[in-house]
């Protein structure tokens, strides 16, 4: 008997043992220390979370269906599966007014859209409503327990003279006392980005299944640093986060489901989902080539874009962020003011030249006069070793 005991132990042990070996295979990156590391400078990865399990409670968790009643006692608002606790079937409404200093709500189960008792649903529930003033304020919280019946359709109404004007959320939890456990965390380190570099990490939804995510920043010593759920409202579902590259060109994240706020695990979110890193352009002020150095190729691409491209402002832009590295000395290259001198000479002189029927020296290289033993040729702009004043 105790042969078969161990046996027994043995062959469970080695079951466990291999199932957990199968998670940690399809999902090696479920904790910091294990995160995928995408080639460097790679920006986009896919991949897609699954659910935890609950555990506990009442065992019957019922898929919800919330509608916000107006002064009229009519539906006008409604909710199906919006709700961060419970299984993922619960309700939530936000922002809906209290014009009246009234929260009126009815709780019935899926399908039943009219809210007239259509439904097989039934398990326990709680309530959770956050009640604001007119400025957004948070005056007040309450919550509740109810048990929904098959075919019923509860009615929860509150009211108090503060709440005139202002407005309220009521969260659903259709699982009350259970656990959630088990659920997905994808953590990544992208490489190879561009120090002091500003970026954006998003989520997408490629399947368009709804997927409600959180994205988190986290550090190299694996400290959250940062955390968003949606950062539009209207979508209500997507993440991002902005911020700078450090210095060692990495960035570490995590994206997890809708109320695991602490990376964790325990949420109700399945289904695929991409995140992208967008990185901002660095070039310094003066880089008009756009090869990320002020240098005196820049110089050029100024000097043959003035009066077009650029005017003799962007001159100051290169001047003030020329790189140490460059051969040339700025005090090599003529001021701006006298460049619009020269500018303004050579508009004269052509302008001279035309009435008379000559033609424009700076087609053959010849020699403009600016005054009296003083002569310039073309080539001067781009190599006078010394300034004009």
């Amino acid at each position: 008997m105790v042969i078969i005991n161990h046996k027994l132990h043995l062959a469970l042990v080695a079951m466990l043992f291999g199932a957990t070996q199968s998670l940690i295979a399809a999902e090696p990156n479920q904790t910091f220390a294990t995160a995928t590391l995408l080639p460097a400078g790679q920006l986009t990865v896919s991949d897609s979370l699954f659910a935890g399990t609950l555990s506990g409670g009442s065992g019957n968790f019922p898929d919800t269906l919330l509608g916000s009643l107006d002064l009229f006692g009519q539906i006008e608002f409604t909710n199906d599966d919006d709700s961060p606790y419970g299984d993922g079937r619960a309700s939530a409404l936000v922002n809906i007014p209290t014009n009246s200093g009234t929260i009126d709500f009815k709780v019935t189960g899926f399908g039943d859209d009219d809210f007239i008792g259509l439904h097989d649903e039934f398990g326990a529930y709680e309530y959770e409503i956050e009640v604001y003033d007119g400025s957004g304020g948070l005056i007040d919280t309450l919550t509740g327990a109810r048990t929904l019946s098959a075919g019923a359709v509860d009615r929860i109404t509150l009211s108090d003279a503060e709440w005139i004007g202002g407005g309220y959320n009521v969260f659903l939890d259709n699982a009350p006392g259970a656990t959630l456990q088990g659920g997905d965390i994808d953590f990544f380190r992208f490489v190879g980005l561009t120090p002091g570099a500003t970026f954006t990490a998003e989520t997408f939804d490629p399947s368009a299944t709804d997927i409600d995510t959180i994205l988190g920043r986290f550090s190299s010593t694996g400290a959250l640093v940062d955390f968003n759920d949606d950062y539009d409202a209207d979508l209500n579902f997507l993440s991002r986060l902005t911020g700078t590259v450090p210095a060692s060109g990495q960035l570490y994240f995590a994206v997890a489901g809708l109320g695991d706020d602490n990376f964790t695990g325990t949420h109700g979110e399945q289904g695929d989902y991409e995140l992208t890193i967008t990185l901002q352009s660095t070039s310094p002020m003066g880089d008009f080539n756009g090869d990320t150095f002020v240098n005196a190729a820049d110089y050029t691409t100024w000097r043959d874009g003035l009066g077009t491209t650029y005017t003799a402002a962007d001159y100051n832009a290169w001047r003030n962020n020329f790189g140490p590295s460059a051969v040339v000395a700025v005090s090599a290259v003529p001021e701006p003011a006298a460049i619009a001198l020269v500018m303004a000479i050579f508009t004269l002189g052509a302008a001279v030249r035309k009435r008379n029927g000559q033609r424009s020296p700076r087609s053959s290289g010849e020699s403009v006069a600016l005054g009296r033993g003083s002569y310039l040729t073309a080539p001067w702009i781009a190599l006078q070793s010394r300034s004009i004043s």
